[in-house]
This record gives C-alpha cells, structure tokens and sequence, in this order.
C-alpha cells in the first residue's frame, strides 16, 4: 500500500515526504511490558515488537528506494515517558520535540 501511495503521488507530481513512528514498544520498558499485558497481548509481546520495528523498516526502505526524503522519528524520539505519555502517543513535551524536528526537516526541503 506504501508503494501505490508512493507511485500515486510521483504520477501526481508530488513529493511525497515519509516518516518512522516513534514509539516504546520494546521487550526492555516496564511501561511496555504493563501496556501489553494489560490489553491481553503479553504471550505475544515479541512479535507485536518485530512487527512495529518491521513496519519503520518498509517506511525506511520504500523511502530508500524511490529516493524520498524520510523524517526517521523511530531514531530522533527518545523512547521514554519525558516524550510520550504510554507507548505510541506523544505528551506535550513530545508533541513540541516532534514539531521542532518535522519544521526544521521541512525547511530544509524548502531551502534545497
């Protein structure tokens, strides 16, 4: 779907500007382990882990393959609660990180 959504645009003449997503799913973060339990997914931590981190792999590869600019949030957010308030959703500190590095990331594909 990412590569039709890519293709689409590029006939379209747009340039489509790709990103990661941030997160903290990781077997090492007690806020995790709490998260996915609770929700009743526990047995299945370890693949619910590989599948989000398979996932910013397709977002870095397709954006490699057609040469699109990648704004790799996955690597730029801290992965703890400064930043996000459980795991897949920014807080106010987080939401101010993420806009500092989306405007500067798109200034310097402006200025390019």
């Amino acid at each position: 779907m990412l590569n039709s959504f890519v293709n689409l645009s590029i006939c379209w003449e747009i340039e489509p500007i790709l990103m990661t997503q941030f997160n903290r799913i990781n077997l090492d973060d007690p806020y995790f382990k709490q998260w996915i339990f609770q929700r009743g997914y526990g047995h299945e931590s370890s693949d619910f882990v590989r599948i989000y981190k398979e996932l910013n792999d397709i977002v870095r590869d397709v954006a490699k393959k057609y040469s699109l600019y990648l704004i790799d949030l996955d690597k730029e957010v801290p992965k703890n609660s400064r930043y996000m308030y459980d795991v897949i959703h920014l807080n106010r500190n987080g939401n101010i990180f993420v806009g500092d590095i989306c405007t500067k990331e798109l200034f310097c594909i402006i200025n390019k």
